[in-house]
C-alpha cells in the first residue's frame, strides 16, 4: 500500500511504467494498492526502496509478502550474528 503526499499524476504514471508493478484500484483517501511481481528479495527490497522514493509518495506499507517461488537469499543478520533468511517460514 502506498501512500501518497498529494494525487500527483507523475507518480501513478511511474509505477505504471514498472512492467513489475500492478496498481489497484484508486488511489482512495490518498492511498493506492500496488503488488509487486519481482523475481528474488533482492529486488523487492530494490523496488520497495524505489517507490518510497518517487516524488509524491509519502509512505510505503509493505502488507503482505510470499517468497515460496523464490530462492532462499542469505543476507548476513543484521546484529552481525549468523545469516537470516528470507523465505515463508525461514530463520529470521
Amino acid at each position: 500500500m502506498i501512500v501518497l503526499a498529494d494525487s500527483n499524476t507523475d507518480v501513478l504514471a511511474a509505477i505504471r511504467a514498472d512492467p513489475c508493478c500492478e496498481i489497484g484500484e484508486g488511489p482512495v483517501h490518498g492511498r493506492l494498492p500496488v503488488v509487486l511481481e519481482t523475481k528474488s528479495v533482492a529486488e523487492d527490497r530494490a523496488k520497495v526502496r524505489w517507490l518510497e522514493g518517487l516524488p509524491g509518495v509519502a509512505l510505503v506499507e509493505v502488507a503482505y509478502h510470499d517468497f515460496s517461488d523464490t530462492t532462499v537469499d542469505r543476507q548476513p543478520d543484521e546484529g552481525g550474528g549468523g545469516t537470516r533468511e528470507d523465505s515463508e517460514g525461514a530463520r529470521r
